[in-house]
């Protein structure tokens, strides 16, 4: 049976993949739009390639990108994530997507558009929502699943990222507490054992990155 979730991650909508998904400007070339792409590619499974990554699945690396439910930028954000993140103000409704309650001016944005012109900006919020998102996986106590397999898929930490990131830690939950056969998807058709699968595997900075029991049997490192 597959799960189509309706009301997907609170602060991302569904993420977007095709280009018919968006209203974006495609007369800049994708390297020009995705300035850390080159780096990433020089350090394969590294943090940046794991955001460079992102970026490619849900915008294909485009800053500018607006997609079908007003999610903007290179990682799709939602006005709810923006809201946590500080960049703007609560509405009436913090889920719409229509930024009413205008922007707190962080980092110099003051609207949509100086978000969407703004690479560095944006590259910026979603390291601090990751690190944000991790918190979140520790709230719903899905940490200790880190390095488990769950059927035929490895639990790394980035991929767990990167199903929060799609679906929230609700659904990534669920997929924990099925052992990985639940066929969870977004509103796009986007299936969250993709994303562990396909943006797993990657170092990230602020987790642990082997099983934990692997790193005690190592002992404390000699100085």
């Amino acid at each position: 049976m597959v799960a189509i979730l309706t009301s997907a991650w609170i602060a991302f909508g569904p993420t977007t993949v095709l280009a018919e998904r968006f209203q974006v400007d495609r007369t800049t070339p994708a390297t020009e739009l995705d300035p850390c792409a080159s780096k990433a590619s020089e350090t394969p499974g590294s943090y940046e390639a794991f955001l460079g990554a992102l970026r490619q699945f849900e915008s294909s690396g485009n800053y500018r990108a607006v997609n079908t439910l007003n999610f903007i930028g290179a990682y799709q954000f939602g006005e709810a994530a923006l809201i946590d993140l500080g960049y703007v103000l609560h509405d009436d409704d913090a889920y719409d997507n229509d930024f009413s309650g205008g922007f707190t001016g962080k980092n110099g944005i003051h609207s949509v558009d100086d978000f969407l012109e703004n690479p560095a900006v944006q590259d910026q919020a979603a390291q601090e929502w990751m690190q944000l998102m991790w918190r979140y996986i520790e709230v719903y106590d899905l940490d200790r699943h880190a390095w488990r397999e769950m059927g035929d898929v490895t639990l790394s930490p980035s991929g767990m990222l990167a199903a929060t990131h799609l679906l929230g830690p609700g659904a990534l939950r669920e997929f924990v507490e099925l052992d990985g056969t639940a066929d969870l998807r977004d509103l796009y058709g986007m299936p969250l054992r993709t994303y562990i699968v396909d943006l797993g595997g990657y170092s990230i900075p602020f987790v642990p990155n082997e099983p934990i029991s692997n790193s005690l049997s190592k002992g404390s490192p000699s100085c």
